[in-house]
């Protein structure tokens, strides 16, 4: 059994400026019998892994979605802490965030498994114990124990067949879990992608009006996925503009208020204080439009992967075939998505170094504020 979860964080801002921000995004993925065991890290091997999860052996409910369920957890205890960890096979994902106050654990599991050319997910409660080293937890039905160190969470998960596995995670965040249901989908699109073109020449090996018609039909959905591709790229710039308007002329504002206050006489350091927390909100406002970029620039990235998969089951079909405008979309694309995400880099680092010398000096001249 693998468990999934979505994680809270915590951030405050200028000492007396407190949000919260969005644990997000997790659908996750569990081992299987014969799938290749990895931790979601960029750049890793992939061991095989024969153990199943709870989320295989546990009735949940489960939807076929291109994303997981995003399931928040909020912090109000003084003392308690917030931990994610992450496992990644090459049939699932599983992303668990809990809670520790104390000795009790609090949490939620979001598992994202790969069945066919589809990505399924879903998601279980946790609650349990921590008695370092030693954890007992309950999750879908199930009881489990295992080890947590700072570094590693090791689980024994009992099997359909009657056997124990031992099950280790890593640390990780919604990040990674988000990567890893990336991996997921790639596959599915692949899965899918590859039968389809099996059928096609199939088909077209029997008969030369049936080949004929697959070529049509192979030419239709690239034509499809590349209108879906000049879409999705088209929301690149809107997105960026949001960036370079929180960076630049919400800061700004907020800055020139800081600055005003600062030049009152007499100094009011609950004004200048008040101008504090306004910076500090611009600078979030700027974090959350820079999210919202990543997630279009998510998109596009996928519609980029669906052209190069229709391009592939035409050419499969019909080496000549005319990919012209396709090509020219997938440039575009590419051109975009590069250009999107060192301008965004950019805001945020603008829109930091102005909080940051803003708050340094409103603290400089009120430094209670």
């Amino acid at each position: 059994m693998l468990i999934g979860v979505a994680r809270a964080s915590l951030w405050a801002a200028a000492g007396f400026w407190a949000m919260a921000s969005i644990l997000a995004l997790s659908t996750v993925i569990a081992s299987c019998s014969s799938g290749a065991e990895r931790v979601s890290t960029p750049d890793t091997s992939r061991p095989t892994a024969s153990a199943t999860t709870a989320a295989e052996t546990t009735t949940a409910a489960e939807t076929t979605t291109p994303l997981p369920a995003v399931v928040s957890i909020s912090v109000d205890d003084e003392g308690a802490s917030l931990t994610g960890w992450v496992r990644e096979t090459q049939i699932q994902a599983v992303y668990i965030s809990w809670i520790v106050v104390g000795a009790s654990i609090t949490g939620v599991e979001q598992v994202a498994t790969l069945k066919g050319s589809a990505v399924v997910s879903s998601s279980y409660n946790i609650a349990g114990i921590h008695q370092a080293p030693n954890v007992h937890l309950t999750a879908g039905g199930q009881t489990l124990e295992g080890t947590l160190t700072a570094n590693s969470l090791d689980l024994r998960v009992p099997q359909p067949d009657g056997t124990i596995a031992d099950l280790s995670f890593s640390p990780g965040g919604i990040d990674d879990y988000n990567r890893a249901v990336g991996h997921l989908r790639t596959a599915a699109g692949a899965t899918k992608a590859s039968a389809a073109v099996a059928a096609s020449v199939a088909q077209a090996s029997a008969n030369s009006v049936q080949l004929a018609n697959n070529i049509a039909t192979a030419q239709a959905n690239l034509d499809d996925e590349t209108r879906n591709l000049t879409d999705a790229t088209s929301d690149l710039a809107p997105a960026l503009a949001k960036v370079k308007d929180a960076a630049t002329t919400g800061m700004a504002v907020a800055v020139a208020k800081l600055t005003s206050d600062l030049k009152a006489s007499p100094l009011d350091c609950s004004d200048v204080s008040y101008s504090l927390t306004g910076v500090s909100y611009a600078q979030s406002d700027v974090g959350y439009q820079r999210s919202s970029l990543d997630y279009t620039i998510t998109n596009v990235t996928d519609a980029i992967t669906n052209v190069r998969a229709a391009e592939s089951a035409l050419r499969s079909l019909d080496t000549s075939a005319a990919t012209t405008s396709a090509d020219a979309a997938l440039s575009t694309a590419t051109s975009a998505v590069n250009s999107s995400t060192s301008s965004g880099d950019a805001y945020v680092k603008q829109a930091d170094a102005a909080w940051a010398d803003a708050t340094k000096t409103g603290h400089t001249r009120c430094p209670d504020a």
